[in-house]
C-alpha cells in the first residue's frame, strides 16, 4: 500500500514546478523529509530535478511504477494524460521560502 503525493514550488512566474513521491507521502514521512532536507531554493530545486520518486525517507529512489511520468507537472497542464498525479493524498509546495501543505 503506498500513500502518494505531489511535491512542488511555485517559480516566479505563478506556475507550480511539481514531482510525484509514491510511498511515505504523509506528513511524518515525505512533510518530515521536507522540513528536514529541503529547506532551500536550491535544494528544493535539486529535489525536483530528480523527477517523479517512488520514496524519499530514509533514501531518494527514482520512481519506477508502470505509470512512470519523466516529465514534471507545471499549473496549466492537462493532468488527464499524466494519471499518476489524480492517486496524491498529500501536496506539499515550496512558496515563499518555507513549505505548505
Amino acid at each position: 500500500m503506498s500513500t502518494p503525493a505531489l511535491v512542488g514550488k511555485e517559480n516566479a512566474n505563478g506556475t507550480v514546478t511539481a514531482i510525484y513521491v509514491h510511498f511515505d507521502g504523509y506528513l511524518s514521512g515525505v512533510g518530515e523529509s521536507l522540513q528536514r532536507d529541503y529547506r532551500s531554493d536550491a535544494a528544493v530545486d535539486r529535489l525536483l530535478a530528480l523527477g517523479n520518486l517512488s520514496t524519499l525517507v530514509d533514501e531518494v529512489k527514482p520512481y519506477g511504477g508502470d505509470d512512470e511520468a519523466a516529465a514534471s507537472y507545471e499549473d496549466g497542464a492537462d493532468y488527464t494524460s499524466q494519471p499518476v498525479a489524480w492517486g496524491a493524498e498529500y501536496l506539499y509546495l515550496w512558496q515563499g521560502g518555507a513549505w505548505h501543505y
